[in-house]
């Protein structure tokens, strides 16, 4: 075992060292926070990209469901696939995966 011994020369310093560590005696140390929680996910939300869906809606139409895609569009009332607000995509590429 190792004996350190210091030599202040500071008595106003040393005295109030002592009252701290004094205080610091009947103080319980702080418990440590918890950590955070992460937020919770809601498991039907699903992030889906323009992309994807444009991708889908293709194949629908090379597979010869047109009228299909026209009655989609004119369902979420759009022209274009970027009239949509990007909430609603995850919507409309479930409703097309149906009509695959």
């Amino acid at each position: 075992m190792t004996t350190i011994t210091i030599k202040i020369e500071a008595p106003e310093l040393a005295a109030a060292i002592l009252e701290l560590a004094k205080r610091l005696g009947s103080v319980p140390a702080p418990a440590e926070p918890a950590p955070p929680e992460p937020a919770p996910v809601e498991p039907s939300v699903r992030t889906v990209s323009l992309e994807a869906v444009r991708a889908k809606l293709t194949q629908l139409s090379e597979a010869g469901k047109k009228t299909e895609l026209k009655e989609l569009f004119a369902q979420y009332g759009i022209t274009k696939l970027t009239d949509l607000p990007k909430d609603k995509l995850p919507e409309l590429l479930e409703a097309v995966e149906e009509k695959l």
